[in-house]
Order: structure tokens, then sequence, then C-alpha cells
């Protein structure tokens, strides 16, 4: 082999051992960086779980036909929303709203209805959800969420009760009773 050959091969050896070494930077860059959105999005996972959690007591999702594709009640999937087990007379007329909404596509927030179970129990539950679209933006369901309120529900109508039952006290007292803000402003009277 010429001298010249030589010099030449020694010159693209390590000009390739140098493209190689460059290539082997810019993988390990690449693979830290991969490591780093791998962190980020498993913390942005943990997070997400967590505002769940702590907004909802379940999650919900339909597929476009508004079908339960997973729900809280597994006997329900499969099942549109408004005919899902369970529901009341009085809440069907809150689901036949929120079927018109939904069939808009449109988002919902604290939809309420309740449910008689069948151990007699009666539950007080809001909704909330919003429509899921794939990147050709074609309606594929929705995603939502599902809270029992029934101990808030009955909180209120205990509130509603008590008030009644003070009210009529207060109406049947023979002297007038007079309640005034910090204004002076008449807040209530009894007679």
């Amino acid at each position: 082999m010429a001298e010249s050959d030589k010099t030449n091969l020694e010159t693209e050896n390590r000009r390739l051992k140098g493209r190689v070494t460059e290539l082997e930077r810019q993988l390990a860059e690449e693979k830290a960086a991969l490591r780093q959105q791998t962190v980020s999005l498993r913390e942005s996972e943990e997070k997400f779980r967590d505002f769940t959690a702590s907004a909802a007591d379940w999650i919900w999702e339909t597929d476009a036909q508004y079908r339960f594709t997973s729900a809280h009640i597994p006997e329900n999937i499969g099942r549109f929303p408004w005919d899902q087990l369970y529901i009341d007379d009085e809440s069907r007329l809150n689901w036949d709203i929120l079927r018109q909404k939904m069939m808009t596509q449109k988002p919902f927030k604290d939809v309420e209805y309740g449910r008689s179970l069948p151990d007699g129990h009666y539950e007080h539950i809001t909704v909330s959800a919003v429509p899921v679209y794939d990147s050709k933006g074609q309606f594929q369901g929705y995603r939502g969420t599902g809270r029992n309120i029934t101990e808030q529900k009955l909180a209120e109508f205990e509130a509603v009760e008590i008030t009644a039952r003070l009210q009529t006290v207060l109406d049947t007292m023979p002297a007038m009773i007079t309640l005034r803000d910090t204004e002076g402003r008449v807040v209530f009277t009894n007679k």
C-alpha cells in the first residue's frame, strides 16, 4: 500500500472515529433528555392522579356513541348514561337535559341526579365531563368525574328543615324580634 493511501486511510479513520465520538455524545444527550422527559411524564401523571383523586370519587368514560366504557357501577358499562341502573324518575329529567347537552358535544359541570340502590340506600351524585376528540377532530366520547354528594345534600335538607322550624317558633312568639346587620339594616323580623 502506498504511503499516501495509508495516510488517507489514517485520516479517514480519525475522521470516522471523531464522527463516532460525536454521535455517541449526541446519543448520550438524547438518552438524558429522554430520561428527563420520562421523569416529567411520570410526575405529570402522578399530579393528574392526585388532582383527579382530590376532585372526584370516581372517573368515567363513554365512547363516541355515548355508551359507558368505564363506570363506577360495572353493570352500567355498555349502557348510555341516561339509561344507567338505579336512576329515579325525578333524576331522569336531569338526564334528559344532560343528554341534549351531550349530543352537542359540549362540556358540562356538576349535573346532579339521585339513585336508589338495591340495598335501599339513596345517593345524590354530581357528574362533570369534557368531550374528547382525536387528532383529526373526530368526537371520541366523554371523560368525566363523579362525586357522591349525599352527605352534603342531607346537610342542606337538614338546614332547610331547621330554618323552617326556627321560623315557625319565631313567628308564634308574642314579642316582635328584629335582627339587624352591622350597618343597621333589618335582615330578619318575625312579624
